[in-house]
């Protein structure tokens, strides 16, 4: 009997498989989520491990009385029930007999230790094959494996279909991540042996994924390529150029070393980061930068058949500009180089089709205009070299004869075109046009001698009192004026001797001092004025000092002539 004891002992001894630690193949194991570590050795901004897995667990075989092979490497309990001991759960099977390792339950997998029971949270387990930990992690209240996604003590794992913590690069439903071992966020750096420098990534604040493309962060713009990483210096993006720094340059000008030229290049950043390229305007003014921001370009510039001027800041120039001892004029709007009529500030310009205006020189455009030293159209009455022309208010040469009026004066045009200048002797009558080729009115001073027109031009040819609104003349029949002293109407008068216009007031003539009323009249005798009496001869002479009259001597200032 007791032989027969021994030997069924021994037989189920040989039937105890060894193991039953589920993992023990899983160095041949595909790994079920991918790995994107290349180049990548070191992790400069793990999240530590805080999670202490309650033991460190060997594989344990399943204590039943009697098993096959297959039954050990995966015990699937049918029957059976969970027991509570010791503050600890163990499952015993159909036969009452409990189980230890690996158990799959109602689908679910549990792991059962020899001494705490049914396992919870992060367990580790060595792996013979791999010679590391393989990490595990059972829920919390009812000790099944769990796989995806797990938050535990506020940091998130991922552990794949087979039950595995993933760690380092990982793709998950389309999604990069980086577990170290916990899921990594926001900004973090990774080593690279093949640059010798650090990479940075950037990994969603919420859910982890690995971002690319623009990211705001701590209110600057950083740019990470399709492969996650963060890129710096100058970078051609969606057909833009923009210097990183790492953080995006924007607003304003620029400064970076050029190696080619070794000095420093203006480089021009819009508000947005990219830089300015063709036309960019900066404040109030336009530039023509080239495709790196830089003011590459200056003088004529030929965009798409319009032509605009830079000068050497690159800025585009308006109004007018001289170039090579000629002017052009640039639309103040546009800048574009203007040709044909301009008009600006009063006067009117032409260019030609290369844009230079014409200056001292004629123009046949349907009519001929002149344009003057300062490339200005002419109007009115203008010498052309020694000849006197006249141009109407349009500027178009008047070439008939006749009267013209330029919004001023009046001038007459000879047969030949040329403007007539002196005496006129026209329908009846005689006019005198001045130096200027203008008609003159009132009193005018011909060679010498003064003579009267009246506002129609007319010369006066009558014996008679003129006026001009200001003035009174005399003239006669031949149209001149008269002169000096005068004895008209039993009264002296005085004309002056340049224009002929009559005296008035207090005046000094050939030395001597003479008074004339408001009508002209030579004063004589006794004159009082602002309580000083003075005194005029018969002749009119002002009397200074010592003076007998009417038998009666007086005595007058010698400086102002009151009697004292």
């Amino acid at each position: 009997m007791n032989r027969f004891i021994v030997s069924l002992l021994f037989l189920a001894i040989l039937l105890v498989p060894t193991a039953t630690f589920a993992e023990s193949d899983n160095g041949t194991q595909e790994n079920l989520v991918n790995d994107s570590t290349a180049g990548l050795t070191e992790v400069e901004d793990i999240i530590e491990e805080n999670v202490t897995p309650q033991e460190v667990h060997e594989p344990e075989a399943a204590e039943v009385e009697v098993q096959t092979e297959e039954q050990a490497i995966q015990i699937t309990a049918e029957t059976g029930a969970w027991k509570l001991e010791n503050g600890y759960y163990f499952y015993y099977d159909g036969t009452g007999k409990k189980v230890f390792g690996w158990l799959e339950w109602n689908g679910k997998k549990y792991y059962i230790d020899r001494y705490s029971g049914r396992l919870t949270g992060t367990q580790a387990f060595y792996n013979d094959v791999t010679g590391e930990y393989d990490y595990y992690f059972f829920n919390k209240t009812d000790g099944y494996m769990e796989t995806g996604w797990i938050l535990d003590r506020g940091n998130k794992y991922y552990f794949n279909s087979a039950g595995l913590r993933v760690n380092g690069w990982q793709t998950i439903d389309g999604y990069t991540y980086y577990f170290g071992p916990a899921m990594l966020t926001g900004l973090q750096w990774f080593y690279n042996d093949s640059t010798g420098e650090y990479d940075y990534y950037y990994f969603n604040k919420t859910d982890g994924h690995m971002q690319t493309g623009w990211i705001q962060s701590d209110g600057y713009y950083y740019y990470f390529d399709q492969d996650g990483v963060r890129l710096s210096g100058w970078q051609s993006i969606d057909g833009k150029i923009y210097y990183l720094n790492p953080e995006r340059l924007s607003g304003g000008w620029r400064s970076f070393y050029d190696d080619v030229t070794g000095q420093y290049v203006d480089h021009y950043f819009k508000p947005s980061g990219e830089v300015g390229s063709g036309w960019t305007l900066i404040y109030e003014d336009w530039y023509y930068l080239d495709s790196m921001g830089r003011q590459s370009y200056s003088g004529w510039l030929n965009d798409r058949g319009t032509y605009y001027y830079l000068d050497e800041s690159a800025r585009m120039m308006t109004g007018f500009i001289y170039y090579n001892n000629k002017e052009y004029f640039l639309d103040y709007r546009s800048g574009a180089m203007r040709t044909g009529w301009i008009y600006d500030e009063g006067y009117w310009y032409y260019a030609t089709r290369t844009g230079e205006l014409m200056g001292n020189s004629w123009l046949l455009d349907g009519a001929w205009y002149y344009f003057n030293e300062y490339n200005e159209m002419v109007t009115g009455a203008n010498y052309v070299g020694n000849t006197f022309y006249f141009f109407n208010s349009k500027g178009a040469w008047v070439s008939s004869a006749g009267w013209q009026f330029d919004g001023y004066d009046w001038y007459y045009i000879n047969a030949n075109g040329t403007v007539h200048t002196g005496w006129k002797y026209d329908g009846g009558a005689w006019y005198y046009l001045n130096n200027d080729g203008a008609m003159v009115t009132g009193a005018h001073n011909v060679y010498g001698t003064p003579y009267f027109f009246y506002a129609n031009g007319v010369m006066a040819t009558s014996t008679a009192w003129q006026s001009d609104g200001y003035d009174w003349y005399y003239s006669y029949k031949n149209g001149t004026l008269a002169t000096g002293w005068q004895y008209l109407g039993g009264k002296w008068y005085y004309f002056n001797n340049t224009y002929g216009y009559m005296y008035t007031g207090y005046y000094k003539i050939n030395g001597s001092y003479y008074l004339f009323n408001n009508s002209g009249h030579m004063y004589t005798g006794w004159y009082f004025e602002n309580g000083y009496w003075y005194y005029f001869n018969k002749d009119g002479v002002q009397q200074f000092g010592w003076s007998l009259i009417n038998g009666t001597w007086y005595y007058f200032d010698i400086f102002s002539g009151y009697w004292w």
